[in-house]
C-alpha cells in the first residue's frame, strides 16, 4: 500500500514542477534547464533594475520558483519568504492564490524534516481555495491539504484525508486530479478504514478515470482481484480482474503477474471442484 502512495506523490512533484513555468521564457530559461541558482542570481539582478510592476510581479514569481525547485539546495525558506513578499506587495493580484498555493508545497517540503511546519501548509492551502475559489489552483490547493493528513498516517488522520478527498469529488469534478483522489481513497478505505466496498469502488473508479502510471494501474489491478476473492466472496470477479493484471503484463515483469496466475488457477480449480466439472 504504501508503495503506492509514494509511486502517486513522485509523479505529482514531477508533473507538478513541470506546470509551474512561466509563459515568460525569458525568465525561466534557467530554471527550465535545472540551473535554479543562475535563474535566482538573474532574478535577483533584474530586480535591481527594475520599476515596471508587470515586470517586478514577474520576477518575484520567478524568483520563489527558482527557489522552491531547488531541491538540492533546499531553499523554501527563502522560497516562502518571496511568495509571501509577492502577496504584500500585489494583494489583489489573482497570482496571489498561486503563491498561496505554493506556499503550502514549500511548508509540505519541510513537514520532511519539520512537522511543525505541515499546520502552515494547511493554512496556505485553505487561503488558496478559500479565498480565491475559481482559480486554476484551488483544486489542487485541496488535494494537498487533504494528502498533509496521509504523511503519517493514523486511523484518525485516514478518516480525515478521506472525508477530505470525498469532498475534494464533489467540489471538483473535473479536477486533472481525479483519478489520483480515487487511487488514494481506495488504498485509505482498503489499508486503514476497513471499508472493502469503498475500496473496490474507488479502484474501479482511478481505473475508469485513466490512472496512466502502469505500476499503479497494475496494483490497483490486483488488489481488486484479491479484494473480490478474500474480502467479497466473490470468485468470478476476482478471477476477471487477476486476468486483467495478466493482461496487461505480457512480459510477465509484474511480481504480482505470478501470484496472480496462482490465484486464478486455485479459483479455476475450486470453481470446477464445486461444479463438478474438474478434468472434463
Amino acid at each position: 500500500m504504501t508503495c503506492l502512495r509514494y509511486s502517486i506523490f513522485s509523479f505529482l512533484f514531477f508533473v507538478e514542477a513541470l506546470l509551474s513555468a512561466e509563459a515568460d521564457t525569458r525568465l525561466n530559461c534557467h530554471r527550465s534547464k535545472g540551473l535554479y541558482k543562475q535563474g535566482a542570481r538573474h532574478c535577483l539582478t533584474l530586480l535591481e533594475h527594475t520599476t515596471s510592476k508587470d515586470d517586478r510581479m514577474k520576477l518575484l514569481m520567478e524568483l520563489a520558483a527558482c527557489y522552491q525547485f531547488d531541491t538540492r539546495a533546499h531553499t523554501y525558506e527563502q522560497a516562502v519568504q518571496v511568495y509571501e513578499q509577492f502577496i504584500q506587495n500585489f494583494p489583489d493580484n489573482p497570482l496571489c492564490a498561486k503563491a498561496y498555493f505554493n506556499i503550502g508545497r514549500c511548508y509540505d517540503a519541510f513537514t520532511l524534516e519539520r512537522e511543525k511546519d505541515i499546520q502552515k501548509a494547511r493554512t496556505a492551502y485553505r487561503a488558496c481555495y478559500e479565498s480565491y475559489p475559481d482559480s486554476q489552483w484551488a483544486d489542487q490547493a485541496y488535494f494537498w491539504h487533504a494528502n498533509s493528513y496521509i504523511y503519517k498516517l493514523t486511523p484518525r488522520t485516514a478518516e480525515t484525508a478521506a472525508k477530505m478527498l470525498e469532498t475534494f469529488l464533489q467540489n471538483y469534478p473535473r479536477s486533472l486530479l481525479t483519478a489520483v483522489a480515487h487511487s488514494q481513497l481506495s488504498e485509505l478505505y482498503c489499508a486503514w478504514l476497513n471499508d472493502h466496498r469503498a475500496s473496490i469502488r474507488h479502484s474501479e473508479a482511478a481505473l475508469d478515470h485513466g490512472i496512466r502510471d502502469t505500476n499503479i494501474r497494475r496494483l490497483h489491478l490486483y488488489r481488486l482481484g484479491y479484494l473480490y476473492q478474500f474480502k467479497m466472496n466473490d470468485a468470478a470477479n476476482a478471477i476477471r480482474w487477476y486476468k486483467k493484471l495478466m493482461d496487461e503484463s505480457p512480459m510477465q515483469s509484474d511480481p504480482n503477474y505470478f501470484a496472480a496466475k496462482k490465484r486464478v488457477e486455485e479459483l479455476t480449480a475450486s470453481e470446477n471442484s464445486r461444479t463438478g466439472t474438474a478434468g472434463l
